[in-house]
């Protein structure tokens, strides 16, 4: 069942998977080459990241729950998790330096985003692992062990 539309992507109800969003986001034009322009919009915002001025981390930004320094990270959060999730389902292995890891496990370790009551996040998975990246990813509510079958 259809359950909304957002830039081109299709929201579709589906049953709970556990460590996983209660809605499946389909791209939907086929038109373009979504791997080039996921390249390109990430160059962009290394280029925006490397020229931000550490002087102006608390200045406030068009979404009012984050300064830029919160913005900054939340978008950091996003990158990592993400691109994990993009190297699980393609195969791929993930070479976030542990440095980047470790912020971002800092900032779901200390998240207590309301979010997560409410089923946008998925509570955090057990995981064995000593590896920042997968405590990170386990922290997020994914399987750091999942892999495409």
């Amino acid at each position: 069942m259809l359950a909304g539309w957002h830039l081109g992507v299709a929201l579709v109800d589906r049953p709970r998977v556990p460590a996983f969003p209660y809605r499946l986001w389909r791209y939907t034009d086929d038109r373009t080459d979504i791997a080039e322009q996921l390249a390109v919009a990430a160059q962009e915002a290394a280029r925006l990241a490397r020229g931000m001025d550490r002087a102006r981390h608390t200045d406030p930004t068009p979404c009012p729950e984050y300064d830029v320094r919160a913005l900054s990270a939340h978008l950091m959060q996003e990158i990592v998790l993400h691109g994990w999730d993009l190297a699980a389902a393609t195969g791929q292995t993930p070479r976030f330096p542990d440095e980047v890891a470790a912020t971002v496990l800092r900032w779901l370790d200390n998240d207590e985003d309301p979010k997560r009551g409410d089923d946008w996040y998925q509570d955090p998975v057990p995981t064995a692992s000593t590896s920042l990246l997968d405590r990170a990813v386990a922290q997020s509510g994914r399987d750091p062990a999942w892999h495409a079958s």
